[in-house]
């Protein structure tokens, strides 16, 4: 819904915690173009699983993002956000 909503504009900041977004909706966000203005996405207590944020950190549309809050990862996972993002990692 976000991505139809806006379409082809993003806003710098998105906050989206505990909105149940899965697997899918990382995917969707990776895949976004508009999504190269955003800058901040917090998306913690959301089941986006290992491939969905690996799916955030590979996105060429993601890449002038400095900072990512996600959760529920598996440590090589936690390890690859903390280093991509350093002081503006939030793994919970």
């Amino acid at each position: 819904a976000l991505v139809r909503g806006f379409r082809d504009r993003c806003p710098p900041v998105v906050w989206l915690t505990m909105n149940e977004l899965d697997r899918g909706a990382a995917v969707q966000l990776a895949n976004w173009p508009a999504a190269r203005n955003l800058r901040v996405l917090q998306l913690y207590a959301n089941p986006l699983t290992d491939f969905g944020v690996r799916a955030l950190l590979d996105s060429p549309h993601l890449t002038n993002l400095d900072g990512l809050g996600v959760s529920g990862v598996s440590e090589p996972v936690a390890r690859a956000v903390r280093a991509r993002f350093k002081a503006h990692a939030n793994v919970q």
